[in-house]
């Protein structure tokens, strides 16, 4: 069964134009009409409050939320990134109406036994939600379509609705909808805490934006997500580590035992991917050539090497052209790929892989 935020996701972006994704502004708008539920938080509260995950919700201007992003899905079950209520430019989305039951005045049905019968009443409601900038909101959308689509991010718009009579006289019934945000998020790094803040999240996201990782702030939010989407496996596998160690430390990161902690952390990660680099050197330059037998091979694996792209239809056409050579190389790469998805550090080394060509 696909989850309301997996589902939501995969309609929303299903529907996007090639037209729409030329401009983020719109996108924007969209989405945040796509999520909204007539007064209620959007997708399945439940699922969002589920005691089984982490779920982890940042308050973040859209000015710092491809860092933040890139940081938090690293150690959370389901990110919820949203904007204070209270900043930003309101931006309109629509209308709707409702009935709702006016006790106020006596209905035509009013006794003295019963008392008075409801006496309905039409308003529209005016909806829509504050953002400082439409653009960059609407930019990080596209990129982050990746994580939106496996289920682990999504953004909760700062909506504000008024609510108003069919004389159009403005009702005092104005109402804000944003969730509890666990942490505050200042000049991308400052966690500050929020509301809905426990210990067990302050134990891992705390230590995530402390850390030193070049291989995750050096890669830009969309090669991330592709990679995450891609390697989903291997990217809960990390998480599943990195979480194990944070839960194991200390409260406090400015404990010199803490600190050694997360150094060591590092330090591991780096001979990890530096381990891999270097079999995927070797493999690049010995097996491959061996399975296919030309020099073509040898050129065309390490242009592709990872990278995320999918060589299948290069490797397709060379076949076709070499008798096999694209079916052997296509083989080559899967089967050194296989060997290490399941070390715990391959995410680590895919992110990697981005900035610093084998």
């Amino acid at each position: 069964m696909v989850d309301p935020i997996t589902g939501t996701h995969n309609l929303f972006f299903d529907k996007l134009t090639k037209a729409e994704r030329k401009d983020p502004e719109a996108v924007a708008k969209k989405y945040a009409d796509a999520l909204y539920e007539r007064g209620k938080v959007p997708l399945s509260k439940r699922r969002l409050l589920s005691r089984n995950e982490l779920h982890v919700g940042l308050n973040v201007t859209p000015h710092n939320m491809d860092v933040v992003t890139k940081r938090a899905v690293l150690v959370s079950n389901v990110l919820t990134l949203s904007q204070p209520i209270s900043s930003g430019t309101y931006h309109s989305l629509g209308r709707h109406r409702e009935t709702i039951a006016d006790f106020s005045q006596p209905g035509p049905g009013f006794s003295d036994h019963l008392g008075p019968e409801a006496r309905l009443r039409r308003r529209s409601v005016r909806y829509g939600f504050n953002c400082d900038d439409l653009g960059m909101l609407g930019k990080w959308i596209l990129e982050a379509e990746g994580l939106m689509r496996k289920g682990v991010l999504w953004y909760h718009p700062a909506f504000m609705q008024a609510k108003v009579d069919d004389d159009d006289s403005l009702t005092a019934d104005e109402v804000t909808l944003q969730p509890l945000a666990d942490y505050i998020v200042r000049d991308r790094r400052l966690i500050i805490d929020g509301p809905g803040a426990d210990l067990m999240k302050g134990k891992v996201i705390r230590p995530i934006f402390s850390m030193e990782l070049p291989f995750v702030d050096g890669v830009s939010l969309s090669d991330f997500s592709k990679i995450t989407r891609d390697e989903f496996d291997s990217y809960t596998m990390f998480k599943g580590v990195l979480n194990n160690v944070f839960l194991s430390m200390d409260k406090n990161l400015e404990d010199t035992e803490s600190r050694a902690e997360l150094l060591k952390l590092q330090q591991e990660i780096e001979s990890g991917v530096a381990e891999i680099r270097a079999k995927m050197k070797t493999a690049g330059g010995t097996r491959w050539a061996q399975a296919a037998g030309a020099t073509f091979v040898t050129g065309l694996a390490s242009f592709f090497v990872f990278k995320g792209s999918d060589l299948t239809p290069w490797l397709t056409a060379a076949g076709a052209s070499t008798g096999g050579l694209g079916s052997a190389v296509l083989n080559a790469v899967n089967d050194r790929n296989k060997k290490h998805r399941d070390n715990k550090w391959y995410f680590a080394w895919a992110l990697s892989n981005e900035i610093r060509p084998l």
